[in-house]
């Protein structure tokens, strides 16, 4: 059986998920999409968007691409 490591609440269903390439980040998808260290669990930042992420993924250069429900695509630098 698998050992629960981390627990995060987002305050809604996420519709969406993604790792950053080094394994040290995780975003979910709500209303506002938020950016979490997997090592510890703590909010790194909420980006605030226009409009409902659709959809995100990493690039391996640590940026985040949110696509929005509006068609538009925003990218993120992450730390």
């Amino acid at each position: 059986m698998a050992d629960l490591t981390l627990a995060l609440t987002l305050g809604e269903i996420a519709t969406d998920l993604a790792f950053s390439p080094d394994s040290r980040f995780v975003v979910g998808v709500t209303r506002s999409e938020q950016l979490w260290h997997i090592s510890d669990g703590a909010l790194v930042a909420t980006l605030d968007q226009t409009d409902r992420g659709a959809s995100l993924a990493f690039t391996t250069q640590q940026e985040l691409m949110i696509g929005l429900e509006d068609g538009t695509i925003r990218v993120w630098r992450v730390p």
